[in-house]
């Protein structure tokens, strides 16, 4: 690896990635940290804004009532303690 420069980069395309380039992972995050700003975006004042996996509780509660919060975290991969007890809370609203 390259020594980095005297005076720190100040803007993003003076940055090289290096290993990152290469990487799978790297290119997945950021598209979905840019879907997730422009869903938030779109869904702005609504309930299940700011939030990944929401709309995805939200449709499998519609889909199958009464699902169990655990089916629904092992589905989204999401620990069951990350629900936070909103499946129960929408699915009485869906």
């Amino acid at each position: 690896m390259s020594k980095p420069p005297a005076k720190p980069p100040t803007m993003p395309q003076d940055i090289n990635i290096d290993v990152l380039e290469d990487t799978l992972s790297f290119y997945i995050r950021t598209v979905n940290i840019a879907v997730s700003r422009d869903l938030d975006e779109r869904l702005e004042g609504l309930d299940v804004a700011k939030g990944t996996g929401k709309i995805t509780t939200l449709l499998l509660v519609d889909d199958y009532p009464g699902i169990r919060p655990s089916v629904i975290a092992h589905l989204i991969l999401r620990d069951r303690s990350a629900m936070g007890g909103s499946s129960t809370r929408w699915s009485t609203t869906v």
